[in-house]
């Protein structure tokens, strides 16, 4: 029994260091992000970082990253004088499910990328232009519609617009897409809408 507790106390610690020294790498860190559980399980200790990226702009209203950004309401359209703090041509995903769906893209004939994005999460497809550029290759997206045990991929044309950075907040409205259930098909079948 003694075993077991200094297991589960030297893994909080090893648990706490990790993530502070982590945290001061990081501009504004959050160590609750980082540190998801601390656990005792059959005798051994457990911990487990949650994630390596600082998702605490999420809940403040500044940088929220990808991976951990729930949705907001998209930024108006930037004005004809911003054009030049233009960086990034990107599209924003929405998953409107109550389940995770997976999709996969590509930047012209890159290297596929697969995510599989959680409820009511977002994802932001950006390209940062090259010095002097206002262009991005074509993007390549993939959905798997068929949210049963198999599997089908379709095609979607997803429309970019120049945006001053890479995250959803900043894309313009034009440029938002929803996943939702296809009508009709018992919530087995989803598909890509672009939003009003």
């Amino acid at each position: 029994m003694n075993h077991r507790i200094g297991l589960t106390i030297a893994a909080v610690v090893l648990g706490c260091a990790l993530t502070a020294a982590f945290a001061m790498t990081m501009k504004d860190a959050s160590a609750m992000d980082m540190v998801q559980t601390v656990r005792a399980e059959n005798g051994n200790a457990h911990f487990r970082l949650a994630s390596l990226i600082d998702c605490s702009g999420c809940r403040t209203g500044g940088h929220c990253p990808n991976v951990c950004a729930k949705a907001r309401p998209p930024q108006p359209a930037p004005s004809k004088g911003a054009d030049n703090r233009n960086t990034h041509g990107c599209a924003c995903l929405h998953n409107e499910t109550n389940r995770a769906v997976n999709f996969r893209y590509r930047w012209g004939s890159g290297e596929w990328k697969v995510v599989n994005m959680k409820p009511d999460f977002q994802y932001a497809f950006c390209w940062k232009y090259a010095e002097g550029s206002k262009s991005s290759p074509d993007l390549k997206f993939e959905l798997d519609v068929d949210m049963t045990k198999g599997s089908a991929w379709r095609t979607y044309d997803i429309d970019r617009m120049q945006t001053p950075g890479s995250t959803c907040n900043l894309v313009p409205a034009k440029a938002h897409f929803d996943v939702k259930y296809r009508p009709k098909t018992d919530n087995q079948f989803i598909a890509v809408y672009k939003r009003d």
